[in-house]
């Protein structure tokens, strides 16, 4: 017979289940269930879990919290980040259920040893005391034994539950927002000097003399011209200003794009390469979803498939975006034309003639950040 033992009200469990609880390497995450059976008899139970690529499980027993509430926990520490999974398993212990019966027993005895003496005296065996014959049953090194290699009857297994597991830095961190641009110092006359990434990577040893963990860089992209923003989100910008890193999307490139003012894939990978050596990790902000370029796409007759996927995808990008309803109207309008429009921060730039599937592609590659969103 199976499922005779109940496994109730599992945790950690995220809402209904349907996305996986969150915790870090190294983390102490407690594991819990309400576990119970009809009748008397004791029961038992052990969390199995296993993480990412394990194809055995870990199994760690349960103990029983309070007394009377059929509460039972456990504490799990995984120690490697991905999606981890575990379940609750409960088994009526008839082990446990004769050791209480034997300790009852013999409390019973003793307190009543004047009464008993005579039943007792018929119990023995030979010359030993019932007490005695019994006493080692209940010896500590027996229960250890009994306790790690249970006689489970009436197995239950619970349902799966997930855990994804972050690096600690995922818990907790200081970020700092560092500029490229403003990393280039002064000339010789004081003025400004734009930076690069090449300046930003100099710049990054006194980030880390301040244990800051987290470099964070807004976009490092191309900038749209038309419409371009001054200082101070100035509508009447000089021949010289940047425009906002916000406003992606010029003649240079999109979202897959370095800005070549700041330098280009090298400098990019020097620039990672040195913030990893001062043991600071990198935070890129990547917006394909912001409304801040206007791309238009010509779909040919055989591209409606992907005119399909990108409006669908663009759609869902710009609900995300939240209280851009702005944003929502116009990228629904543009995927019933076989196109993708983002407009605000100035950038208008318009890149004609781009194939759908070019484009479809460039979306795919960017889901992951979606997803984050």
């Amino acid at each position: 017979m199976t499922d005779r033992i109940g496994i109730d009200d599992v945790r950690p469990l995220s809402g209904d289940g349907t996305y996986p609880s969150k915790a870090v390497v190294g983390e102490h995450v407690p594991v819990q269930a309400t576990v119970w059976r009809e009748g008397h008899d004791a029961v038992a139970a052990t969390v199995a879990w296993r993480g990412p690529g394990e194809r055995r499980d870990r199994t760690v027993r349960m103990h029983e919290q309070g007394t009377g509430l059929d509460l039972f926990a456990a504490t799990i520490v995984p120690d490697a980040p991905g999606l981890w999974t575990f379940r609750v398993d409960a088994w009526s212990d008839p082990w446990a259920t004769a050791v209480h019966a034997l300790e009852a027993t013999r409390r019973d005895r003793r307190a009543e040893a004047g009464t008993l003496s005579g039943a007792a005296a018929a119990l023995r065996d030979d010359t030993l005391p019932l007490g005695a014959r019994v006493g080692p049953a209940l010896d500590a090194a027996v229960r250890a034994v009994m306790h790690d290699h249970p006689v489970r009857q009436l197995l239950t297994r619970g349902p799966v539950r997930r855990v994804w597991v972050d690096r600690r830095r995922a818990a907790f961190g200081s970020w700092y927002e560092l500029f490229p641009r403003s990393t280039g110092g002064v000339d010789a006359d004081g003025r400004p000097v734009h930076g690069t990434l090449r300046t930003a990577a100099d710049a990054l040893d006194r980030v880390a003399a301040m244990q800051f963990d987290v470099v964070y860089l807004p976009p490092i992209h191309p900038i749209g011209r038309e419409n371009r923003k001054g200082p101070n989100n100035t509508l009447t910008p000089g021949p010289d200003d940047v425009g906002s890193p916000w406003a992606i999307g010029a003649a240079e490139g999109g979202h897959d794009a370095i800005h070549p003012e700041l330098g280009d894939d090298a400098d990019f990978a020097a620039f990672v390469a040195r913030a990893e050596e001062l043991g600071l990790d990198e935070a890129l902000e990547r917006r394909p979803h912001l409304d801040a370029v206007a791309l238009v796409v010509d779909l040919g007759a055989g591209d409606a498939e992907d005119a399909g996927v990108l409006g669908q995808v663009a759609l869902e990008v710009a609900v995300v975006e939240r209280g851009q309803q702005l944003a929502q109207r116009e990228v629904a309008g543009a995927a019933e034309h076989g196109e993708v429009a983002y407009g605000g921060h100035g950038g208008r730039d318009v890149d004609r003639g781009v194939h759908g599937s070019t484009v479809a592609g460039l979306l795919d590659r960017y889901k992951h950040s979606f997803a984050s969103f």
